[in-house]
């Protein structure tokens, strides 16, 4: 019998109806142009890669599999594989599965394959003594690149949100063992799984965001950048548009967003039309140039900065850039 089927009881998110999940957590709103379909449907692409990471047990073949999925999708699957290889690495250890597939995989999908990573504690979580996933998660974190690690606690911050709804989202509670940076990045996770489970609808997301402390909406709609340029949704540029004066004080850190969602899909080779429209709506320019630019920045703190502090060093220079050349947008208006 398939791993699989052991796990699949167990992933705590039912993917038969994203409109009902939506409408439970926050009531009926008025969403015809929302695409509920694409939504379930990356989501549930996400599970294949999972899913497939926990079957196969040649590391090669497993790539074979992954890559079969078109170009569109395929980041998808592969962060998947890698929530599915942390939970194999901390059920069956040993092994480290997840190091060993990620020189396989190569950069390309890198950043992705982290995030799922973080996932894949985030479930741990609940399933573990809490002591157990503190350590493993602090320590596999620490030995990530500098300015690669903190996206493991985005994607711890993604599956809290997406699974963990009442305590992340109605109470606002982070995970105790997270402190410093750990908790921005996190919270910019969160925020990337309110665009998901709302379906990209300000009415929904915004909703949500102003109950939490003024401190942490920043990287909640960090967050919300991230997952309109990534995971996409949104097809109509007024309306992306529209959301740099919906994010108010806020415009940086979701213009900022924006750009990691472009890298994720840029460097694994995997520009969208969506991505594309995010990018020309909110820095004036397409995908790959925008990841061009700020991939220029990837290495401007180091020797200078401290390990720690690097992404947020980056992210950082983003807004700067950002304020200094496209706040203007806030100001216009929808045609």
């Amino acid at each position: 019998m398939r791993l699989s089927t052991f796990i699949k009881p167990f992933t705590h998110l039912k993917l038969d109806s994203f409109r009902e999940l939506s409408n439970q957590r926050f009531g009926a709103l008025d969403d015809n142009e929302t695409d509920w379909d694409y939504f379930q449907f990356v989501v549930q692409k996400f599970f294949e890669g999972l899913y497939l990471a926990v079957d196969t047990n040649n590391q090669e073949k497993l790539l074979r599999e992954l890559d079969k999925e078109t170009i569109e999708y395929r980041g998808f699957v592969y962060e998947g594989a890698g929530m599915g290889l942390i939970m194999l690495d901390s059920f069956l250890p040993f092994k480290n599965r997840f190091d060993s597939f990620m020189r396989l995989a190569g950069a390309q999908y890198e950043l992705l394959v982290q995030i799922g990573a973080g996932m894949g504690f985030g479930y741990l979580a609940k399933g573990m003594p809490v002591r157990l996933v503190r350590r493993d998660t602090n320590k596999f974190v620490d030995r990530q690149d500098p300015m690669q690690r903190w996206l493991v606690v985005d994607g711890y911050g993604f599956f809290d949100g997406m699974v963990n709804w009442k305590r992340v989202i109605t109470e606002r509670e982070q995970p105790g063992e997270l402190v410093g940076y750990g908790l921005r990045a996190y919270d910019q996770g969160v925020g990337r799984s309110l665009w998901i489970c709302t379906g990209g609808h300000p009415g929904r997301f915004q909703q949500s965001i102003k109950t939490f402390p003024r401190g942490r909406q920043a990287d909640l709609w960090g967050g919300i950048g991230e997952g309109l340029a990534y995971a996409g949704g949104v097809d109509d540029f007024s309306r992306v548009r529209d959301l740099v004066r919906e994010a108010g004080d806020f415009a940086d850190h979701f213009a900022a967003g924006v750009v990691v969602g472009a890298v994720g899909r840029v460097r694994a080779g995997e520009r969208s039309a969506h991505t594309d429209l995010a990018s020309n709506a909110i820095w004036e320019c397409d995908s790959s140039t925008l990841v061009a630019s700020a991939d220029a920045r990837w290495t401007d703190g180091l020797g200078s900065v401290a390990d720690a502090d690097l992404y947020e060093h980056w992210r950082a220079g983003l807004r700067r850039e950002w304020s200094a050349d496209h706040k203007h947008l806030a100001d216009l208006h929808s045609s």
